[in-house]
């Protein structure tokens, strides 16, 4: 059964947010390590390339065709691994949205007291970044539920 809109947008949401900030770390980091991104130090940058064009070709295949999510209707342990991912999935895409709005929550938590403003960023950042880390175990338990669905269905045929 396909997925509904939701889940595709939240799994799509939730790819881009555990890849791009490896993207953005890598090319930043990189820059700063060896003083510009001349020709040479490109090529440090094949892998997060490569998880980025994987994770992007993904994206489109899920935006582009709603079934890519399907998967047979089961109960049981998979149907809630699958809900269990999709709520980590979903928390793990308000922490990567919360990131940006870091330091205004920061403020509205911490008062504006003269230091508040760069500590309440960087607590509230932190803790985003922390909770963020959720949404790739979202991915993997809800692949997982899937595939166990698709082989449960295959046991059953082969019978």
């Amino acid at each position: 059964m396909p997925p509904s809109a939701p889940i595709r947008v939240v799994y799509v949401l939730a790819l881009l947010a555990v890849f791009s900030p490896v993207a953005l770390a890598s090319l930043v980091g990189l820059a700063r390590g060896v003083g510009g991104l001349g020709p040479a130090p490109l090529l440090l940058l094949a892998p997060t390339v490569l998880l980025m064009a994987l994770a992007l070709v993904r994206i489109a295949q899920v935006l582009r065709n709603g079934r890519r999510l399907a998967a047979p209707r089961e109960d049981g342990a998979t149907r809630w691994i699958r809900r269990l991912g999709v709520l980590l999935m979903s928390v793990g895409v308000v922490a990567f949205v919360g990131q940006f709005l870091a330091a205004p929550i920061g403020l509205a938590l911490l008062g504006s007291r003269p230091s508040a403003p760069g500590i309440s960023a960087l607590v509230a950042g932190a803790w985003f970044a922390i909770v963020g880390g959720l949404a790739p175990i979202g991915i993997l338990l809800f692949e997982v539920s899937r595939l166990a669905d698709f082989e449960r269905q295959m046991l059953r045929v082969s019978r």
